[in-house]
C-alpha cells in the first residue's frame, strides 16, 4: 500500500453494500475536487463528466481529439450552466510516449487529482481483423496502466479520499446488470 492511498475495502464491507442502490443524486458534493475522465467526450465517459460537473467537480476530459472534447465541453457547460469547470487534457491511450509527455506537463501544474476514471473506450467494430482489435484493446489497457502510474503523485497529493475507478463499457453485456449494483 502506498503511503497516503486508501486501502481496499474488506470483502465483508462490500457484501453489506449489496442491497443498497446508488443513484447519481446520492453522490456527495464535489466542490473543490478535481477529476480526470478518459474518453469523457462520448458514451459512458461523457455521462460521467456531466454528473461530476453537476456535483461541482473540476473535470478534465482526457481525449485524443480536441475537437470532440471541445464539443463535449460546450454541451456539458450548456447543460450544467454557470460554474461548470471543464478542461481538456490531450491524451492518446494508444501512444505511450504521448501519455508520458502529456502527464509530465500536467504534473508540473501541481494539481491534485481526487478522482481518476479510466473509462475504457469502445473500439470501432469495423476495424479489420480480430487480431488488430485485440492488440488495440491491449494497448488501451496498457495506456490506462501507464496513466494511472504516472498520476500517482497527484492522487497521493489529494490525500486519503482519492479514488481510481476503472470502467469497461462491455461489462454490461457480460453480467446480469441492474444499475450500479450488478451481480454475476
Amino acid at each position: 500500500q502506498l503511503k497516503g492511498m486508501p486501502r481496499v475495502l474488506p470483502q465483508e464491507n462490500l457484501m453489506s453494500l449489496e442491497n443498497q442502490r446508488f443513484q447519481s443524486y446520492d453522490a456527495p458534493d464535489l466542490q473543490g475536487k478535481t477529476a480526470i475522465v478518459t474518453d469523457g467526450h462520448e458514451g459512458l465517459g461523457y455521462q460521467t463528466v456531466i454528473e461530476l460537473v453537476k456535483k461541482g467537480a473540476h473535470v478534465f476530459i482526457a481525449a485524443d481529439s480536441i475537437d470532440k472534447a471541445l464539443h463535449a465541453m460546450r454541451t456539458v457547460a450548456g447543460e450544467v450552466g454557470k460554474g461548470a469547470q471543464i478542461d481538456f487534457l490531450e491524451l492518446d491511450l494508444l501512444d505511450l510516449n504521448q501519455i508520458r509527455k502529456s502527464i509530465e506537463a500536467f504534473l508540473k501544474r501541481g494539481i491534485a487529482i481526487d478522482i481518476l476514471i479510466n473509462n475504457s473506450t469502445s473500439l470501432n467494430e469495423q476495424n479489420p481483423g480480430q487480431q488488430f482489435v485485440a492488440k488495440q484493446q491491449f494497448d488501451i489497457y496498457a495506456g490506462h496502466f501507464l496513466l494511472t502510474n504516472l498520476l500517482l503523485p497527484a492522487l497521493v497529493q489529494a490525500g486519503q479520499g482519492a479514488r481510481i475507478i476503472n470502467v469497461d463499457p462491455r461489462l454490461d453485456s457480460m453480467v446480469a446488470f441492474d444499475g450500479i449494483n450488478w451481480k454475476i
